[in-house]
């Protein structure tokens, strides 16, 4: 599905790209969270994190998408690929090999072959498979609840590629589908860098609220 392949692909971009848009940071004492009345969810900030807009890293990918694909399919479908929200370690855009982060993403349905949280997680594994390197699942899809609702969840490791730079992450990633949309929650590392930012994601995680 090439909605899911764009989503995938916004996801291995929105760090790579070396831009600085708004961001807010979030206090021990007060962690800021992200809401959307209108879609019904809400999540908390991991503390002393940065919040990026999705607006703001969806700027970044339309500036920087012609320098790093030439598929024209793939970048009409990764205009209908909405970010929600990105929280990362550090501000979005810092000149570093790569930025922890949690990102909520979501992508239309409707008229698709998926009916449920598992057939996204395994359509999404299958394009993650073909986006990246050496993809190895440590965790295999399953149904879990989320915030009271069904979900699934995964966890993988693979190589991202861009030019002569390789990095070797890890994603924790949860999914779940509302009102003909498919929203995808991501933790995201460097593989020898996880386990440190472990509980901050599932703090992110359990934050979640879905209505």
């Amino acid at each position: 599905m090439l909605f899911n392949r764009a989503k995938i692909f916004v996801f291995s971009l929105v760090l790579c790209l070396a831009l600085g848009p708004t961001f807010v940071q979030a206090k021990d004492e007060a962690p800021l969270s992200y809401e959307n009345v209108e879609m019904g969810v809400k999540i908390n900030c991991p503390d002393s994190w940065f919040i990026t807009p999705g607006d703001k890293v969806q700027q970044a990918l339309a500036k920087g998408i012609a320098d790093l694909t030439s598929t024209e399919s793939l970048k009409e479908a990764i205009k209908r690929v909405g970010v929600l929200v990105m929280f990362s370690q550090y501000q979005f855009g810092s000149p570093i090999e790569y930025n922890p982060n949690v990102a909520l993403v979501t992508e239309p349905l409707s008229g698709s072959y998926i009916d449920n949280a598992m057939d996204y997680a395994n359509a999404s594994l299958m394009n993650i498979k073909t986006m990246f390197k050496d993809i190895k699942v440590l965790v295999d899809p399953k149904m879990i609840k989320l915030s009271g609702k069904d979900a699934a969840h995964f966890v993988y490791e693979g190589t991202m590629v861009r030019g002569y730079l390789e990095i070797r992450m890890k994603s924790s990633v949860y999914l779940f589908i509302k009102d003909k949309l498919g929203y995808t929650l991501t933790c995201t590392d460097k593989v020898d860098n996880f386990n440190n930012n472990v509980a901050k994601f599932e703090k992110a995680v359990n934050s979640l609220e879905i209505k």
